[in-house]
């Protein structure tokens, strides 16, 4: 499910805001993340359930990460973006999120 991360707040493409648990939330980076609320494979339905409900269920969203392609407003081409993706990550001990290349 498609979603971004303006720094602040969690939405869909739509600006719908994204009713994650705070620890989700906390746990993201203040910079903005283009990227998709990804639990595996052949998924997108539980996984369409569980970030569409108005009330964050804890577990979950724990078989949750947000999966980011982009970071929108950041300087550089996209090999630079995604270069700054990976230090970001690295750099955070990130668990929620991660680039979609260190996913491979």
């Amino acid at each position: 499910v498609r979603a971004i991360w303006d720094g602040l707040r969690l939405r869909f493409r739509s600006g719908r805001p994204v009713s994650a648990p705070d620890w989700f939330i906390q746990a993201l980076p203040p910079v903005a993340l283009d990227g998709e609320l990804w639990g595996g494979r052949e998924s997108f339905d539980a996984v369409s359930g569980t970030v569409r409900s108005d009330k964050a269920a804890d577990a979950r969203w724990r078989a949750l990460r947000l999966m980011v392609f982009d970071l929108p407003g950041a300087p550089g081409d996209f090999a630079s973006r995604t270069a700054l993706m990976a230090e970001l990550a690295n750099a955070s001990h990130a668990t929620v999120w991660a680039p979609v290349e260190q996913s491979r």
